[in-house]
C-alpha cells in the first residue's frame, strides 16, 4: 500500500498544476509559498485518497476473513476507487477554478444535489461523453498505478532503497517542516497584510487559514492592520412583511407580464442584435444604470421578486416563504401563470417565489428540446393563455427564457455573429482560443431572443392590452467572457455579471431613459406601488419606487457568501457570515485594483453601516 500512496502522491502532484493556471505570482516569497503548499497539500490529498482503504484493511484485521482473497480485493478496489474519486475532484477542482475563480464549495454541492441543478449548466453532449472519459481515464490509471505497485519488481527495488527508515524520516521530517513553513508564513502574511502569498493561498482548495498574531508580537513585528468589513444576516426568525400591506380601496387590477432572461447582459440590448425589444425600450421606462441583486440567477431573482439582499434567501427557502408581491396578486384574485425553459427546482423557486402556486401553474421546459427551442414554445403557451384567460380576472404571467445561458443555442438563421462555436465543451475549452467564437454565439443567442420577446411585446400591444398591462422585460445578472478575466457568472462583481437591462412598460407614463442607480430589488416596491399597495416599501423591502422621490447613491449585490457595495467611485466586497478566504476586497468602479483599501472604507461608512442595518431589519 505504500507504493501506491507513493505514486498517487506523484499523480496527484501532476493533477494539482492546473490549479496553478492563470496565477500571476511576481513575488519570489508567493512562488516559495505556494511550492510549500502544493507539496504538503498534495500529501493530505493523497493520504485523503488511500485512508478509506487503510481503516477496511485494518478493520479486516481483527477478522477471520483478513486473509482471504476477497478481503485483500476488497481492500484493494476501495483503495482504487477512492484514489479516482480524489483526482477527479482535484481535477475537477482546477477546471471549476481556472474559469470561474472559485473551488468546490457548498454552491457546487447545491448545484450538484438539487434536481436541475446540472441541467443549468447547459452541459452538451459532448461534454457529458468527455466527462465519462475523465473517469474512466482516471480510473485507468489507477488501475495502472496500483497494479504497477504490486507487480513492479523494479518498482519494489526502488522502493526498497527509498523507503528505508533513514529516507523515510528524511522525508517526513521535510514535508513537516514545509507545513509548518507555509503555516508560518501565512500566518506572518496576515499579520503583515502581505498580499501576494493572502493571494496565492486561494489558488489551493480546502485552504485552511492560520492566525499567529501573539507570535509574531513576541517576534517584534509590527502589525499592519488591513481594513476590512464583515457582514451578518441578522438572527431570528423572519419578520417579512413587517406590517400586512394595503392597497387603496380605488386601486387598479393592472395585468402583469414579467419577462425575465437567464444571462441576458445589458450592452446587449441595442438596435443591431435586439431591434424589437430596442424598440420597445425606446417606448418605455428603460433603466440604463441598472444592477441586478446577485451575480447569478439565485440571488439575482429573489432581489427580483423580494426586494431584498441575497443573504436573506436562506431564511425564505427554509420557511418555503413566498414574496409579498404574487401574495397580493393572488389576494387580489390574479389569473397567475409562470414558465420556465428551465427547472423550477434549481434554483428552489418551487419553495421560494412561487411557493403559493400550484403545480398545474407552474410550466418547465421539454427535456428534449432545446434552450431557444423551449423559449418558442413556450411563448406560444404564454400568449394562448391570456387569449383564453377568464376576462373577469386580471392575469400576471411570468416567463423565464434560457437561450441567452450556455451553450448559447440559436437557429443558424439568427446568426449575425461569426465565427460562433456550435457546441460547448466544458472539459476540452481553451478559453484563450475559443472565447471569441463562444461569445459571438452568445450575441447569435440574444438576437434568438429578440425574436421571442418581439412576439410577446407585439401581441400585447396588437391585443390592445398594453393600456392595461405592466411589462418587465429584465435579465436574472449578466455574462462574463473573460474581460476581467473569467467566464460566465456566479464568480466575481465586475460589470458584465451583475448588469442585465431593465425595461418597464407602465401604463399612462412617457418614454424616458433613466440614468440614475437602480437594482433588482426596486421592482417589488414599483410594482405594488402601481398596484396601489399604500404601504410603504420599508415594511417589506429594502429597495424604492423607481418613479418616486428617491435617488440612489448604490446598490447591493450579492452571490453565495458575499455581498457587494457598488456606487458610482467603488466596489465594495465582504463575506457573509464567515471570513471566506480572499472573500473581502475593494475595486474602482470600473473593476481595477485598489492598492490602499483604507480610505474607501472611511468614506463609505454610513453605506456599511446601513447594509449592517438592513440585514437585521427582517428578522426578529
Amino acid at each position: 500500500m505504500g507504493r501506491y500512496l507513493a505514486l498517487t502522491y506523484v499523480l496527484l502532484l501532476v493533477n494539482s498544476l492546473g490549479l496553478l493556471r492563470g496565477m500571476e505570482v511576481h513575488a519570489a516569497t508567493a512562488v516559495l509559498f505556494i511550492v510549500a503548499v502544493h507539496v504538503s497539500y498534495c500529501t493530505m490529498y493523497a493520504f485523503v485518497a488511500i485512508a478509506p482503504a487503510l481503516v477496511l484493511n485494518e478493520a479486516l484485521r481483527t477478522r477471520a476473513v483478513a486473509r482471504s482473497r476477497g478481503a485483500r480485493w476488497a481492500v484493494l478496489g476501495l483503495a482504487l476507487v477512492s484514489g479516482s474519486v480524489v483526482q477527479l475532484g482535484l481535477f475537477a477542482d482546477g477546471v471549476i477554478f481556472d474559469m470561474y475563480g472559485f473551488h468546490l464549495n457548498g454552491f457546487v454541492w447545491n448545484l450538484v444535489s438539487t434536481p436541475g441543478g446540472i441541467d443549468s449548466m447547459g452541459a452538451t453532449d459532448s461534454t457529458n461523453t468527455s466527462i465519462a472519459l475523465l473517469v474512466v481515464g482516471f480510473i485507468t490509471v489507477q488501475s495502472l498505478l496500483l497494479a504497477a505497485a504490486l507487480r513492479s519488481a523494479n518498482l519494489r527495488r526502488f522502493c526498497a532503497r527509498v523507503f528505508r527508515t533513514r529516507g523515510v524520516v528524511t522525508a517526513l521530517v521535510a514535508l513537516v517542516a514545509l507545513a509548518a513553513g507555509e503555516r508560518i508564513a501565512y500566518g506572518v502574511a496576515s499579520f503583515r497584510a502581505y498580499r501576494p502569498i493572502l493571494d496565492a493561498a486561494g489558488s489551493v482548495p480546502f485552504y485552511t487559514r492560520s492566525r499567529m498574531r501573539r507570535f509574531c508580537l513576541d517576534l517584534g513585528l509590527e502589525e499592519v492592520r488591513r481594513e476590512s468589513v464583515q457582514f451578518a444576516l441578522g438572527s431570528g426568525r423572519l419578520d417579512y412583511p413587517r406590517t400586512p400591506l394595503v392597497r387603496a380601496p380605488d386601486a387598479r387590477n393592472l395585468n402583469v407580464v414579467w419577462l425575465v432572461a437567464e444571462s441576458w447582459r445589458g450592452d446587449t440590448l441595442t438596435p443591431e442584435l435586439m431591434p424589437e425589444t430596442t424598440a420597445f425600450a425606446e417606448r418605455s421606462q428603460w433603466f440604463q444604470n441598472h444592477y441586478s441583486a446577485g451575480n447569478g440567477t439565485r440571488m439575482g431573482m429573489f432581489g427580483m421578486f423580494y426586494g431584498l439582499y441575497g443573504p436573506y434567501w436562506f431564511k425564505f427557502l427554509e420557511a418555503n416563504r413566498g414574496p409579498v408581491v404574487i401574495d397580493t396578486l393572488l389576494d387580489a384574485g390574479y389569473d397567475i401563470d409562470v414558465r420556465t425553459s428551465a427547472r423550477f427546482t434549481y434554483p428552489e423557486f418551487d419553495r421560494t417565489l412561487w411557493a403559493r402556486l400550484p403545480q398545474t401553474r407552474m410550466h418547465e421546459e421539454n427535456p428534449d428540446l432545446r434552450g431557444w427551442e423551449n423559449d418558442r414554445e413556450h411563448v406560444t403557451a404564454l400568449i394562448d393563455s391570456i387569449e383564453n384567460r377568464d376576462t373577469e380576472k386580471p392575469f400576471m404571467r411570468f416567463m423565464f427564457f434560457e437561450s441567452a445561458h450556455a451553450p448559447y443555442d440559436f437557429p443558424k438563421e439568427m446568426a449575425v455573429r461569426r465565427p460562433f462555436k456550435r457546441r460547448l465543451n466544458y472539459v476540452t475549452m481553451d478559453m484563450d482560443k475559443d472565447v471569441e467564437p463562444i461569445r459571438n454565439s452568445y450575441l447569435n443567442a440574444c438576437h434568438s431572443l429578440d425574436a421571442r420577446f418581439g412576439r410577446v411585446l407585439t401581441y400585447l400591444e396588437e391585443s390592445g392590452l398594453l393600456d392595461t398591462t405592466i411589462v418587465v422585460v429584465t435579465g436574472d445578472h449578466g455574462e462574463e467572457f473573460m474581460e476581467k478575466g473569467h467566464w460566465g457568472h456566479n464568480s466575481t462583481f465586475v460589470d458584465e455579471q451583475t448588469r442585465p437591462p431593465l425595461v418597464i412598460w407602465m401604463p399612462g407614463r412617457e418614454p424616458r431613459k433613466f440614468q440614475t442607480l437602480s437594482s433588482h430589488i426596486d421592482l417589488p416596491a414599483t410594482i405594488l406601488a402601481a398596484l396601489g399597495v399604500t404601504t410603504p416599501p420599508s415594511e417589506y423591502s429594502l429597495g424604492y419606487d423607481l418613479f418616486g422621490d428617491h435617488v440612489r447613491d448604490h446598490v447591493v449585490v450579492a452571490d453565495w457568501k458575499r455581498l457587494a457595495i457598488v456606487d458610482e467611485d467603488c466596489k465594495i466586497v465582504a463575506p457573509v457570515r464567515d471570513a471566506a478566504l480572499g472573500g473581502g476586497y475593494v475595486t474602482t468602479h470600473d473593476d481595477a485594483a485598489v492598492p490602499n483599501a483604507t480610505p474607501v472604507y472611511a468614506g463609505h461608512r454610513d453605506q456599511i453601516l446601513s447594509v449592517l442595518r438592513e440585514l437585521a431589519r427582517f428578522s426578529r
